[in-house]
This record gives structure tokens, C-alpha cells and sequence, in this order.
């Protein structure tokens, strides 16, 4: 389901037991699965989807450090510097599962954080621009500033 939020029913609902469980060894207990389906979907509405960490300089632009998600590491987002201090940071729209699966990416919720070396900042803010990107701003008392330091962002 990830990067999807799912829900109990998602995985089939409540389960029973055909019969007595002969083996624990060898057999699963429709109790212990049941438990086990209840706690994965519950975790699909609060899981980390994706991670990036990135710096930007002058020369260089913007250089990715780190990155993933839960679909996997084989795209990275694309980040740009749109104005001072502000910049977009796109993830794939859809995403292929380990099943091969292709779902949406929506991302829901977020947060960013900056190492220093920026001067005096406001705690940066990050808001969506659609279901697949975040714009994070970085402000002073003096207007707009753009950090040089690891840039840290991460998504629900």
C-alpha cells in the first residue's frame, strides 16, 4: 500500500482460523495475523515516505547528499532553488512497488530542518505544492536567506 495509507479492510479484515493451528511452528493463527495487519496499517498513516538532504551553493547549485523513500531509491527528487531562500522539491508522482505495483505518491505532512551557518533564522517552513512536492522557505529578520548548510527534509 506504502506510499498509500491503508486500513485494516485494506488487508482483508478480520481473519479465522479453518481449523486448529497443528504447528505453531509451521502455521499462523488468524489471531497473530490479524495483529499483525492491524499494526502494518495503522503504521501506513504515520510511516516516513520519503527522506532528502541536500546543500546549495553558488557554484555548485543545488548537490542531493541523501536521499530515500519507501518505493525505493531509484528516483531521487528534483530540487530547485525558485527565489531567495525558496525551494521546490518534487518526487516521482507515481511509484513502483516491490510487487510491481504503480501507485500515487501523496504526500500528507512534513517537516525540514537546517544545520547552522545560515546567520540568524527563522525555523524554516515547508508547505505542499500539489500530492508530490514541498516548497520550504527560509526566512530572517532581513527578508529571505539561503542556507549553505545540509538542508534536511522529510515527508509523510
Amino acid at each position: 500500500m506504502l506510499p498509500n495509507v491503508a486500513n485494516y479492510d485494506t488487508y482483508g479484515g478480520e481473519l479465522e482460523d479453518y481449523s486448529l493451528v497443528e504447528d505453531p511452528t509451521t502455521d499462523l493463527a488468524a489471531d497473530l495475523a490479524n495483529e499483525q495487519r492491524v499494526d502494518t496499517a495503522g503504521m501506513t498513516a504515520t510511516a516516513l515516505r520519503a527522506f532528502v538532504v541536500f546543500t546549495w551553493s553558488v557554484d555548485e547549485g543545488v548537490t542531493i547528499r541523501q536521499q530515500g523513500a519507501v518505493w525505493g531509491n531509484g528516483t531521487s527528487p528534483t530540487i530547485a532553488l525558485t527565489a531567495p531562500g525558496t525551494f521546490t522539491i518534487t518526487w516521482p508522482s507515481t511509484a513502483t512497488d516491490a510487487r510491481g505495483v504503480s501507485r500515487s505518491v501523496n504526500l500528507r505532512a512534513g517537516w525540514v530542518s537546517c544545520q547552522s551557518g545560515a546567520g540568524p533564522m527563522y525555523p524554516p517552513t515547508l508547505n505542499f505544492n500539489g500530492a508530490n512536492a514541498a516548497v520550504v522557505e527560509f526566512t530572517n529578520s532581513s527578508g529571505a536567506v539561503t542556507p549553505t548548510t545540509p538542508i534536511s527534509v522529510f515527508v509523510l
